[in-house]
């Protein structure tokens, strides 16, 4: 049995299959992601594992060390704490996706980011930028004219589960806006939006 969930501004389309852990490794058309939800046994990740390069994703309850290195030494791309919140979800496949098809630059507006040695150029001189603030604004680059929340911001750059607090985000983003020349007051290239968080024009 199965049923799809379409997420049409994501171009993503979901399809939740209900089977057994033997006939999940042979299924014949294996999406690109599978967020495996493992309720008790992690043997039908590495069932997967052993037939298909499908990239997967533990969706999972059981949050102690262990287990995630279980999952990870099972083949698992990624591994996120049950109950998510789908825009997580959703941030985590797209980093997935990210690592396997990675472009080598990200360009707009006067700014280029280097994917592969972690080097950025505003207006065509080098700028220094901090791990954080490099992936930041990478993110904000991917997704070029939409507005991006600042909880997905957060959650996507420092981790759900980090220690840091979400004024870390608007720490780096007055940095950035600093290195790109922008006035807060009067931004050309990193906007604020009200309510929502930020976008990249």
């Amino acid at each position: 049995m199965s049923f799809e969930y379409e997420i049409p501004e994501e171009c993503f389309l979901m399809t939740f299959c209900f089977c057994s852990d033997v006939s999940l490794g042979f299924h014949p058309t294996l999406p690109e992601v599978v967020p495996l939800i493992i309720r008790s046994s992690f043997a039908v990740c590495s069932k997967l594992r052993e037939h298909a390069d499908t990239l997967i994703l533990i969706v999972s309850s059981r949050t102690g060390k262990e287990d995630k290195l279980n999952g990870f030494d099972l083949g698992a791309d990624d591994y996120i704490e049950k109950p998510c919140d789908i825009d997580i979800l959703i941030a985590k496949i797209k980093r997935i996706f990210k690592r396997r098809y990675q472009r080598d630059t990200l360009s707009a507006d006067g700014v280029t980011l280097n994917l592969a040695d972690k080097t950025a150029a505003i207006d065509g001189k080098p700028v220094e930028l901090p791990a954080k603030e490099f992936d930041l604004l990478a993110l904000l680059l991917e997704n070029q004219g939409k507005s991006l929340k600042k909880e997905y911001l957060f959650n996507t750059v420092w981790g759900s589960d980090s220690d840091s607090e979400l004024q870390t985000l608007h720490v780096h983003i007055n940095r950035l806006r600093q290195k790109l020349g922008d006035n807060p007051k009067n931004a050309k290239r990193l906007l604020t939006v009200w309510g929502v968080g930020y976008k990249f024009v």
